[in-house]
């Protein structure tokens, strides 16, 4: 037999990493520097972790852990609900900004866990409402406006399920990321 042509090797298959734990996420939190770790963590790690395709497993601990750190047991329902809208900005402006780095889908399956944890779990103040759209004063008309033309292209890709992402899934909770993607 001719050794120049050996038979060919079998390769198995990838081995799917596990999801990210909230013990690792705290790890990774501690190895970034004092300033980081005090002023922008969450935004650092959401980004991390949704631009590792982790995004959607990762988010509900970021959420809780930020929400901890920020909170104590004397903290109001008032602002509890306050420091949740706060928090949620901060992931989807990561969300919005990032999006070029990762993409329109990975924010999208990113805040779906997120929104559906939250409605399930908290009062609906703890919500952003259409009043949190930071972007109104680049429209002209309300975002709706932008569904037309949005939904005609946006139909080529979720033709399946696009109403129940922008009316159930987003509703009017993430309107930022909502205008991105329309």
């Amino acid at each position: 037999m001719n050794d120049t042509f050996k038979s060919p090797t079998t390769l198995s298959e990838p081995m799917i990493p596990a999801d990210i734990t909230l013990e690792e996420i705290k790890w990774f939190r501690n190895q970034l520097s004092p300033a980081v770790r005090q002023s922008c963590w969450l935004l650092v790690l959401t980004s991390v972790f949704v631009s590792c395709h982790h995004g959607p497993e990762s988010i509900i601990h970021l959420y809780n852990l930020a929400l901890s750190k920020s909170t104590s047991s004397t903290t109001t329902e008032a602002e509890l609900a306050s420091i949740s809208r706060s928090i949620q900005r901060q992931i989807q402006e990561v969300l919005v900004k990032a999006s070029v780095i990762f993409g329109i889908p990975q924010s999208l399956d990113t805040i779906f866990p997120l929104l559906t944890h939250i409605r399930t779990n908290s009062p609906p103040t703890h919500l952003l409402s259409a009043t949190d759209f930071s972007r109104s004063s680049l429209l002209q008309s309300p975002i709706s406006s932008l569904t037309t033309p949005a939904h005609e292209t946006l139909r080529k890709i979720y033709k399946h399920n696009l109403d129940d992402i922008l009316s159930n899934k987003m509703s009017n909770n993430m309107q930022d990321l909502k205008f991105l993607t329309l």
